[in-house]
């Protein structure tokens, strides 16, 4: 009896995170956000500390950040975001000038499974205290 045995192929599964509680404040230098919890709409999404871990590989995986800031004591204040794939700079957010708003960073390229993924941000306050939060309802980042 013939045999068909497939390989290859793409094992990658989309995945994602959200931001949980409690809002993290940013400072005037890049600053990992921490506190996440897997993505319950997307199976399978893995955390590993405030990473997310990619689940199979893709030749063009795009991930996106949306991290939502709020609290600023100044509209003039610039916000910005940076994705990280096992620590390495990958894409970042167009500076945001605001006392509220949303950063959001993409970056489309290779990733292997067990990639790490993580988000920076910072504000340029004249004195740290000033710069926003990054809030919890609606920051999340996925892999897809």
């Amino acid at each position: 009896m013939p045999m068909i045995v497939v390989t290859g192929g793409d094992s990658f599964v989309p995945s994602g995170m959200n931001k949980v509680a409690p809002a993290q404040p940013l400072t005037n230098s890049m600053t990992e956000i921490p506190g996440w919890t897997a993505d319950p709409g997307s199976p399978g999404s893995l955390l590993s500390g405030n990473a997310l871990r990619n689940q199979g590989s893709r030749a063009a995986a795009t991930i996106t950040a949306n991290l939502v800031f709020s609290g600023a004591q100044s509209a003039t204040t610039t916000h910005q975001a940076r994705i990280f794939v096992n620590g390495i700079g990958v894409g970042n957010t167009p500076s945001v000038t605001a006392a509220a708003g949303t950063l959001v960073a993409t970056a489309t390229l290779p990733l292997a499974d067990g990639d790490l993924v993580t988000v920076q941000a910072t504000g340029n306050a004249t004195l740290s205290a000033w710069n926003a939060s990054i809030q919890v309802a609606g920051s999340t980042v996925r892999i897809a």
